[in-house]
C-alpha cells in the first residue's frame, strides 16, 4: 500500500522531473500542434501562442505536484484554471479548443511522461505505486475541464445579458429618440398653422378646422357661424408710423381674439390685417351679438396698448346646409364690404344664399 509520504515523495521528484524535461514536453507538444489539421489558422490565436500555453501549464503543474498535499489538488487547480481561463479568453480560444488542449497535454503526461518518469527514477517501480501519482494528474485535468466549461458557460451568460441590456440601452435610446421625433413633428406641425406674429392660427389651420366643423355641422345639425373682420384704414399705420407700429397692432388684436373666444371657437389670422373667427354651436344672432362686443372692445383695447385709435368691419354668416365652406367664407366677406361701403366700423349679416334660398 502506498504512504501519503510515498505519494508526496513522487509527487515532488515527478514535477521536478516535468522541469528538468519541459523543452523535451514542448517540443513534442509542437510536434502534435504542428501535426493537427484541426487546429485552427492564425486568424483566431497562433501554433505559438498555444505552445507558450503550453508551457505555463506545465509551470503550473509542477507547482502542484512540488507542494503537493492530499486534499489541495482541487484548490490549486481551480486557481490555476481561473488564471488561464482568462488567458485563452484573451487569445481567443474556444471551449472546444481548451478542452482539447487539456486532454492532449494529459495524455502526454499521465502516459508518456510518466512511464519515462518510471523507467528513468525506478524501472522496478508497481504500478500501484504509480496509481496515486497518476491520479493527482487526472484529478489536475479533471478540476481544469470543469473549472474551464463552468467559466465558459459563465461567460456566455456574461455575453448574453451584457446583449439584452445593450439592446435594452438602445431600445431605451430609440424610444427617446422617436419620442423627440414626435415632439419636433409636433413643433413643427404647429408652427406650419400658426401665424408668426399674432400667435393665432393662421389660413391653413383656418381652413382644416372649417372643414371639419362643416362635417360635423351636416352630422349632428348644430348650427356654425362665422364672423369676418377686416381693421379699417390699416394701411395709414404702415404708411405714417412704420410696419413695426403696424406689428404692434395686429399682435394686440391677436392677444383680444384669443382671449374673447371661447374654448370650441377658432379665431385666425387670414392674411394682412383680415381676421376670421369661427363659432361652432353658435347661430347667426349669437354671432352678430360677439361681433358687436369685439368691435366695442376693439378700439379701447388697442389703444390702451398702441396708442391708435382703430376701428373694424365685421361681416357674420350662418352655415347653410348643402353650403361649401368657401362659400360661407365668401358670405361673410361680402357683408363685411358692405359694412366698408357704408362708412366702416360696423357690423353686417349675409343672410342665406339665393341658391339656398326657398322659393
Amino acid at each position: 500500500m502506498t504512504t501519503p509520504d510515498a505519494v508526496r515523495h513522487h509527487a515532488s521528484r515527478f514535477g521536478a522531473y516535468l522541469r528538468e524535461r519541459k523543452a523535451d514536453v514542448l517540443d513534442t507538444l509542437t510536434n502534435l500542434v504542428n501535426a493537427d489539421d484541426a487546429i485552427p489558422s492564425a486568424d483566431r490565436l497562433t501554433r505559438a501562442q498555444m505552445i507558450d500555453h503550453f508551457g505555463q501549464l506545465l509551470d503550473q503543474l509542477g507547482e502542484v505536484l512540488g507542494h503537493y498535499e492530499m486534499g489541495d489538488v482541487a484548490a490549486l487547480s481551480a486557481r490555476i484554471a481561473h488564471g488561464h481561463g482568462h488567458q485563452r479568453q484573451q487569445l481567443g480560444f474556444s471551449i472546444t479548443e481548451t478542452l482539447g488542449e487539456l486532454e492532449r497535454l494529459r495524455r502526454l503526461l499521465a502516459v508518456d511522461m510518466l512511464h519515462e518518469y518510471a523507467q528513468s527514477c525506478d524501472p522496478a517501480l508497481t504500478v500501484a505505486e504509480l496509481k496515486p501519482l497518476n491520479a493527482i494528474l487526472h484529478a489536475f485535468f479533471r478540476h481544469m475541464v470543469v473549472h474551464s466549461v463552468a467559466r465558459f458557460e459563465s461567460e456566455k451568460q456574461a455575453e448574453a445579458d451584457d446583449l439584452v441590456a445593450r439592446l435594452r440601452q438602445a431600445n431605451d435610446e430609440l424610444g427617446a429618440v422617436n419620442a423627440d421625433l414626435r415632439r419636433r413633428e409636433s413643433q413643427i406641425l404647429k408652427l406650419s398653422r400658426t401665424d408668426a406674429l399674432t400667435g393665432l392660427p393662421n389660413r391653413r389651420a383656418l381652413t382644416l378646422r372649417l372643414r371639419e366643423e362643416t362635417n360635423r355641422r351636416q352630422r349632428y345639425d348644430s348650427p356654425l357661424s362665422v364672423v369676418m373682420m377686416d381693421i379699417d384704414h390699416f394701411k395709414r399705420i404702415n404708411d405714417r408710423h412704420g410696419h413695426a407700429a403696424g406689428d404692434r397692432v395686429l399682435e394686440c388684436i391677436g392677444s383680444l381674439l384669443a382671449g374673447e373666444c371661447r374654448h370650441p371657437d377658432t379665431a385666425a389670422r387670414a392674411g394682412g390685417e383680415e381676421f376670421v373667427i369661427l363659432l361652432p354651436h353658435t347661430g347667426v344672432d349669437d354671432a352678430v351679438s360677439m361681433a358687436e362686443r369685439l368691435r366695442s372692445q376693439l378700439a379701447r383695447h388697442v389703444q390702451a396698448r398702441t396708442g391708435f385709435k382703430i376701428t373694424a368691419s365685421f361681416g357674420v354668416a350662418q352655415f347653410e346646409p348643402g353650403e361649401k365652406p368657401a362659400a360661407m367664407l365668401r358670405r361673410a366677406d361680402a357683408a363685411m364690404y358692405r359694412v366698408k361701403h357704408a362708412g366702416r366700423d360696423g357690423v353686417q349679416v349675409q343672410q342665406r344664399p339665393p341658391a339656398l334660398a326657398p322659393g
